[in-house]
């Protein structure tokens, strides 16, 4: 148990600081608002606390080779059951339970809202249905130079743009979803610190019990000669 705290205690603090050095240059670099930085670098703090909780756990297994191996595997199953890939609807269950366990789907969702939400584009108009003989396409928005017929034209504000977005990938939605991705994210972490305690207990105690002497083989033992009287 103390073993476990150390190791939290240690671990926040680098997961936090790794996140800042992935959200500043996010964020800069990508020109999106800053009124979002807050939320996209907790996300990116508890998303990578869970995979290294991961890894921890895999590497107390018997095989760390095979630890290894699953890592990767749900790494890749993480990115594919992410929402942007496919939709989750479509996959039969139980695969599509994979699309609500896996950590990328909570990511991309809270930090797709999370730079998008404060965000404002030009090139997109106000539309009102009937005037002028524009075509709103079921839209308050429309843009005057598209020539592809709105596919590119998703919106003048964050929201509008993530509300087209939600019509191509099921992960992006213009609803604030944010504290439930980001408990979703934490719970994961905790599960699996909670097996790793498991796993280390488990081993320790099996190293604890006391082990019966071994017998000396026959062939290896010689019996003591009588003394003769």
């Amino acid at each position: 148990m103390a073993y476990l705290l150390a190791n939290v205690i240690v671990q926040v603090p680098m997961m936090l600081l790794m996140a800042l050095c992935i959200s500043v240059p996010f964020f800069a670099i990508g020109g999106f608002p800053w009124e979002g930085f807050v939320y996209a670098f907790l996300l990116y703090a508890a998303n990578m606390w869970v995979w290294e909780s991961m890894g921890q756990f895999f590497a107390l297994g018997a095989n760390p080779i095979m630890g290894m191996l699953n890592y990767a595997n749900i790494w890749f199953a993480a990115t594919l059951f992410c929402g942007l890939v496919f939709r989750g609807v479509d996959v039969i269950w139980p695969i599509r339970l994979l699309y609500y366990i896996l950590p990328f789907k909570y990511l991309f969702g809270g930090i797709s809202w999370a730079i998008y939400k404060d965000a404002e584009y030009s090139g997109a108009e106000a539309c009102t249905a009937g005037i002028d003989g524009i075509d709103c396409a079921g839209r308050d928005f429309y843009c005057p130079n598209d020539v592809t017929g709105g596919l590119q034209c998703w919106g003048r504000t964050g929201l509008e743009v993530l509300r087209s977005g939600s019509y191509l990938y099921e992960v992006v939605s213009p609803t604030d979803y944010y504290f439930f991705y980001l408990l979703m994210l934490l719970a994961q972490a905790f599960v699996y610190k909670a097996l790793q305690f498991v796993m280390l207990y488990t081993k320790s105690m099996a190293n604890q019990r006391a082990k019966p002497p071994q017998l000396e083989r026959a062939n290896n033992s010689k019996p003591e000669a009588r003394k003769t009287p």
